[in-house]
């Protein structure tokens, strides 16, 4: 997995958090407002990570602050191992699951406070709800960037011309290890100097109820579904008596005639094709027909793992 860095001007320094992003996730039958950007707090078991880093600041700089070292040297002393077991020098950080789903958990309340203000009204019955749940997997999607501030190691290994070291991530969720190789990043980290930053997949679940009562409505869908069918009548009779019937399935929405009349298009678009026959919503088993209803759907979502 290539690893980039990105070192950001003196006087943005880095953030103590993720900017808040809102973005919506849509599936078939449901929509839910997340928050885009989710916050990990990184902690390492490393004992003698503080000792090695100031170590390692003090070989690498000197008493100005300056580096006499030529690039050549600084890439050993960040990466030679420690002890003699050879090989490369790597720390673990693991993800601080406490902290980090404390966090996440006010993002989650803010992102479902947006509802309060949202204007437009649903296309389809019950479509808007709150997110009940964001578990991220932490499994990255694309490359892992490193962002860095002022006076940081990966700050001097970058003004060198050397490629920032690999990170590796074992587990999912909030279980997820990352292995970082290389004294800079590693220290910075430790430090608070650095962040890392990466696309994961995640999913957003909505409150069982929820999914309850949206799957108990499509449910009597099917059942008129199946009664319209079985009058063998055209596709213009099909959807007449489909939108007959639909009113009543709406009535408990308190719509006006006219969001009526929108709705019931909007289901009809949504449930048949142009000859009102079920289109691919529908899964079939047999000579049965479904509409499944999930309570959970799959998003991509901005991590930002840091002290």
């Amino acid at each position: 997995m290539k690893t980039l860095m990105k070192i950001l001007v003196p006087s943005l320094m880095i953030a103590s958090s993720a900017q808040a992003e809102l973005a919506w996730v849509k599936g078939p039958f449901w929509q839910a407002p997340i928050e885009k950007n989710i916050s990990i707090k990184l902690v390492t078991k490393h004992k003698d990570l503080a000792k090695t880093c100031k170590t390692y600041r003090e070989l690498i700089l000197n008493a100005s602050g300056k580096v006499d070292l030529d690039a050549t040297e600084v890439d050993y002393a960040r990466t030679e191992s420690e002890g003699f077991l050879g090989g490369k020098f790597a720390v673990v950080f693991t993800v601080d699951a406490e902290a980090s789903q404390t966090v996440n958990a006010a993002n989650l309340t803010r992102a479902n406070s947006s509802l309060r203000s949202l204007q437009t009204p649903d296309p389809l019955p019950y479509y808007t709800q709150p997110v009940d749940e964001i578990a991220p997997t932490f499994i990255v999607r694309g490359d892992v960037e490193v962002l860095s501030g002022q006076g940081s190691l990966t700050g001097v290994s970058k003004s060198l011309g050397l490629k920032q070291t690999k990170t590796f991530f074992t587990g999912e969720g909030y279980q997820t290890s990352i292995k970082v190789y290389g004294r800079d990043l590693a220290c910075d980290l430790l430090l608070g100097q650095a962040a890392l930053q990466f696309e994961s997949g995640a999913k957003v679940k909505i409150a069982l109820e929820n999914q309850l009562k949206i799957d108990e409505f499509y449910r009597g869908l099917e059942t008129t579904t199946v009664s319209i069918f079985a009058k063998k009548k055209s596709a213009t009779g099909r959807a007449a008596l489909f939108g007959f019937r639909a009113v009543d399935a709406l009535s408990s929405l308190r719509l006006s005639p006219e969001q009526t009349e929108v709705m019931i298009g909007n289901l009809v678009e949504h449930l048949f094709d142009a000859n009102m026959q079920r289109n691919s919503q529908w899964k079939s088993l047999g000579s049965q027909y479904s509409i499944p209803v999930y309570g959970t759907i799959d998003a991509v979502v901005n991590v930002r793992g840091e002290k």
